[in-house]
Order: structure tokens, then sequence, then C-alpha cells
């Protein structure tokens, strides 16, 4: 055998024992031929072999890369209860999510997040910044909207959607969940009822219940989205006052709903007499070319509350937030003002900075090529070490996975026992109001597949391959 072929064959044990993964950048020529003792043309050689062998992909001067190869999962629908009801809080679920809340979500007890990569840093360097002329008259104070050069940056990202709003239709909050709890305190009584996507963010689903608001689970397809039809079929039963939905980047099922779909949803608000408070704040992770288009763009009517955030994109420790309330932009102005007060103008002109500089969507298109590559290194260990008939979804965008077990397991009740309270892998049964999913999980994608986790998940799917071949 020949010295080149000997290091075709080890790369390519390497590669296919998943030793090395897709998305991962081989070392260098050089590096290679340093290792090895051997020549430069010679790792050139093995390198155009496991080429030709379609194993590795050049990219010219970024080097060699394994390929990421794409897959498509069949597509499924969820089957909540197709009735109104009370988020669940029996004792379990009680117990469930406020062990969650205690336990700092924020927090990993693995590793930083891929969505801080290096913006920790920016975001300190320019509040430093900031500091300097704070109290000069240069500084621009804030007005109950927020800084108006936030707000502009903000209507120039949109603009680049095709949506047009003014600086001045947006307000500034403290994150997602702040401006969607001020949208629901202002359409919504005690009582009402509010649509929502099965499964949904299980924070969504507390704040449904500390509003005392009914919540109406619609089927949604884990491609497609929230099921037109099936809304429409509720609706004729039950009137609600507002739809939840992320279309693009969905939280946890991480599809991009068509604009066909996200059309049907706005005529349906019109005929109903309904709000859609949309969130857009997954938008900038998608992973297709084209940036998908929001609901809001439709919209020639006030019917949609576009939501966003940074906190998602930039870093949870960023706490803004904004959205465009329309029509409800006077109440929500005096509810903000006397509930939750001014935003930190020394982050949000950081915040705007980023924006303006560039940096913030070249972070975008780093971390959306990263958290890429995780979804495969997740997909590959997930496929290896849980039963065979283990469904994971394909996300076009975000940073979750969701995962479907066969029907018999409690997964809640494996990840508990083998892991504890772990915010990177969180069970079904939170993303429903009445407790459906039992079998299914989330894993959060942004943070790194390393060892820890790695243990994680294969000793959850040891237990949950024990369950499957084990008597019923």
């Amino acid at each position: 055998m020949f010295r080149y072929q000997e290091i075709v064959a080890e790369f390519e044990h390497l590669i296919k024992s998943n030793q090395m993964t897709q998305g991962q950048k081989l070392p260098s020529i050089r590096t290679v031929s340093q290792q090895y003792n051997i020549s430069l043309q010679t790792v050139i050689q093995a390198y155009k072999a496991l080429e030709n062998k379609r194993l590795i992909i050049s990219k010219g001067r970024s080097g060699y890369y394994i390929p990421i190869v794409e897959r498509v999962c069949p597509s499924f629908k969820t089957h909540p209860l197709p009735l109104p009801v009370e988020v669940l809080q029996d004792e379990k679920h009680s117990i469930l999510f406020n062990l969650y809340l205690y336990s700092g979500y924020s927090s990993s007890k693995y590793e930083r997040s891929y969505l801080t990569l290096n913006m920790h840093h920016q975001i300190a360097k320019r509040i430093d910044k900031l500091l300097h002329y704070a109290n000069t008259a240069e500084w621009k104070s804030e007005n109950a909207l927020g800084l108006h050069e936030l707000r502009y940056q903000i209507s120039a990202l949109m603009k680049k959607q095709n949506l047009t709003v003014s600086p001045e239709s947006i307000v500034i909050t403290g994150g997602y969940h702040n401006a969607l709890f001020m949208s629901l305190q202002a359409l919504c009584s005690a009582g009402d009822r509010v649509a929502v996507e099965s499964p949904v963010s299980w924070r969504t689903l507390q704040m449904l219940s500390l509003l005392k608001l009914n919540v109406l689970e619609i089927s949604t397809d884990s491609v497609e989205g929230l099921c037109p039809h099936a809304l429409a079929h509720s609706l004729a039963q039950w009137p609600i006052k507002a739809l939840l939905v992320t279309p693009n980047c969905n939280n946890p099922l991480g599809f991009i709903m068509p604009d066909s779909k996200k059309k049907e949803l706005l005529a349906l608000a019109e005929k109903f007499f309904f709000t859609i408070i949309e969130d857009g704040s997954y938008n900038e992770l998608t992973n297709i070319s084209q940036r998908p288009t929001t609901i809001k763009q439709f919209d020639h009517s006030e019917r949609v509350i576009l939501c966003g955030s940074f906190s998602r994109s930039i870093s949870t420790d960023l706490k803004i937030g904004w959205f465009v309330p329309g029509k409800l932009l006077p109440k929500i102005v005096e509810m903000k003002y006397l509930s939750v007060g001014l935003v930190s103008s020394l982050l949000q002109g950081a915040a705007a900075s980023l924006i303006e500089s560039g940096q913030y969507e070249r972070h975008n298109n780093k971390i959306v090529k990263i958290i890429k590559r995780s979804f495969a290194q997740y997909i590959i260990t997930i496929e290896k070490y849980f039963p065979a008939n283990t469904v994971i979804t394909t996300p076009t965008g975000g940073g979750y996975l969701w995962v479907v077990l066969p029907e018999k397991i409690n997964i809640s009740e494996i990840i508990f026992r083998a892991i504890g309270i772990n915010n990177n892998i969180l069970p079904g049964i939170m993303f429903s109001a009445s407790g459906r999913y039992h079998n299914c999980f989330r894993v959060d994608c942004t943070f790194p597949l390393t060892n820890k986790m790695l243990e994680s998940l294969i000793l959850i799917g040891s237990e949950a391959c024990a369950l499957v071949s084990s008597p019923p």
C-alpha cells in the first residue's frame, strides 16, 4: 500500500466512524505533512483521493471539510387536545416548571452557547465607549418608545426584509417575553382564549397561565407549521382574542412556514377578528439562502403585532426586545412606562452600534453555519444511540431539534432519572398546555456537543432503547 493510501484509509475510518463529524474542517496540508512526516504532495494526493470518494470537499483557500449531508425527515402533524384548556398545573407540572425556572434557564452546566461567540466582548467594548459621553451634551436620551438610534436600526433591518416600519412605530422592551406579555395584557382579559402552535415554548405557556388565559392548542405540521384548516375548524367553535405563532425558525420544530400558509392565517384573523402576535426573534437564524418573509409583510389592516429580540441571536444576557404594536401603540407606551419602565440606554446604544457597524449581521451569518454543523452532530448522535424508529426534525433555522420516540416511552421520567435538571434537554410535556408529548424532547443545539452532553444523550438513549426492547 502506498503511503498516501494509508492516510486515505485512516481518514476514511475517522469519518465513517463519526470520530470526525459533518462540517468539521480537516487539518491543513502542512499540518498533516508534519504530523505524518510525509511530503506535501503526498497529503495533496490523499486529500484528492478522499475528495473523489466524496468524503471531503474543498472550499478553496479555506481548506478541506467533511460535507454536511442534507437529510429530509418525513413531515408529521402533532395532535394536541382539540379544545380550550387552562395550562396544566398539577403537582408534577408545578414541580417541573419551578425546577427549571429556579435552576437558571439562561445558564448551562455544559458550555456557553454559540450565540455568545465574541459578543460579550463586543457589547462591553461598545458600552465602555458610550460611557465616555453618557453625561455630555452629545448623549441622546431615550423616550418611552426607546432609544431612537436603536429603533432606526431595527427599522433598517426590517426594510431588508421588504417590510417598511417607521422607527416611531417600534417600542423597545426588556426582551421578547416582555413584548409578548404587554401585547397579551393589552388584548386580553382573564378567561379569554388564545390559540397557539403545538408544541409551543414552555415559557409562553407559563405566561398564559399567569394571565389566567385559556389555551387552544392547534395541530402543527413539522415542516409547514400551524395548520390553517385545523385553526379554522377550532375557530368555528371557540372564538379567540389572539393567535401566537413563530412562523420562521420555529421553537421547537424548526420549520419556516410557506407564504401561502402565512396569508391563510392572516385571512382567518380578518374573518374572525383576532390579532396575530408574531414572534420574529429567530428570523435572523435561518440556514436557507433567502431571508424568510414575516406575516406582518402581508398585513394591511393592523392585525399583526410583530415582536423580536436580540437575546436569541446575540446573547441571552442582552435583555433587549422590540415590537410593533400597531393601533395598540398608545396603550402599550402607557403600560410600559407604568410597569416595565425604561430599558438601559447603554445596552440599547450598544445594540444599535452592533447593527450599524455590520457586526450583528456578520455574527448571525457565522453562527448560522456553526449551528448547522451542530445540528448534524446532534442528529448523528441521536440516530446512533436512540431507538431505530426515533423521529428527528430537520430544522430550516433556529437552534432546536424536536425528537419523537415510540409512544410507550415516557422520556421526561428518563431525563430526570438519568441526568436531572438540564436546560439543554427539555422534556416534551413542558411544551403542551394539556401534558401531551410525554415521548418527545427538545435539544438546544446552540450549545456545543461536549463530552458531558454526549454522555447525557447516550445515557438517555440507552434507557430508551431498553424500554423499547422490554415486553409491554
